[in-house]
């Protein structure tokens, strides 16, 4: 226990003398202004990744959607290509005759 003790004592130690320094005083008072503009940001950065959350699941549906579409008339579309082919080759070979 005494040893974590003077580490905190240390600790303190340290950081009151470090903030004799101009500079450090000046760069703390920054960070700490900084601290409270985003966190009055805060409720609007929610917001935008809610919504930008709401978009991608509208998109994903959307797509889902597509590609369900997709693989239903992938079987149409299969005998539809192979009938024309077969209609192709058969007007070639009347053709040559």
């Amino acid at each position: 226990m005494k040893i974590a003790r003077n580490i905190m004592i240390g600790a303190i130690i340290g950081a009151a003398v470090s903030l004799l320094d101009r500079e450090t005083r000046h760069s703390l008072k920054e960070v700490w202004g900084q601290r409270g503009k985003l966190i009055r940001q805060l409720p609007e950065r929610i917001h935008e990744c809610r919504e930008s959350i709401g978009q991608l699941a509208e998109d994903v549906v959307y797509t889902a959607g597509k590609i369900k579409e997709v693989a239903e008339k992938t079987p149409e579309m299969i005998e539809w290509v192979k009938e024309s082919y077969d209609a192709i080759k058969h007007k070639d070979l009347r053709l040559k005759k």
